[in-house]
């Protein structure tokens, strides 16, 4: 940037890069704007995007107060289940050990997806 600084010329300042460091040198934008970042912060250095803020317990307790839960239920009954997610579970209950099979069992009670929508059981 210095060279910049005493020639205020972007050919002369890309030639004295190239000259000692070698290589391709920084195109005119980039020397301009590192140029004006120089005079406006004092630096080149790309500054930090900040630490983030960490969560205190007065500001967890802030917020307790300003969220609602629900308290009826999203959906009532049980959810629609795909119909081909039903046919493989099916398919794979006799592998299912017999403390999990009441679960399986009553998941293959849902109604499917297709009846759900309709509003009949099946």
């Amino acid at each position: 940037m210095m060279w910049y600084a005493e020639t205020k010329s972007v050919i002369s300042t890309q030639r004295n890069y190239r000259r000692v460091y070698g290589g391709a040198a920084p195109d005119a934008k980039s020397i301009r704007l590192l140029f004006n970042k120089l005079l406006t912060t004092g630096s080149v250095l790309k500054q930090s995007g900040g630490a983030r803020g960490f969560v205190t317990e007065e500001k967890v307790e802030g917020t307790k107060d300003q969220v609602e839960f629900l308290t009826i239920a999203v959906y009532n009954g049980k959810l629609g289940i795909n119909i081909k997610k039903s046919e493989d579970i099916s398919k794979v209950t006799h592998y299912i050990p017999d403390e999990y099979k009441l679960f399986y069992e009553d998941i293959l009670n849902y109604p499917t997806s297709d009846t759900a929508a309709s509003g009949k059981d099946e």
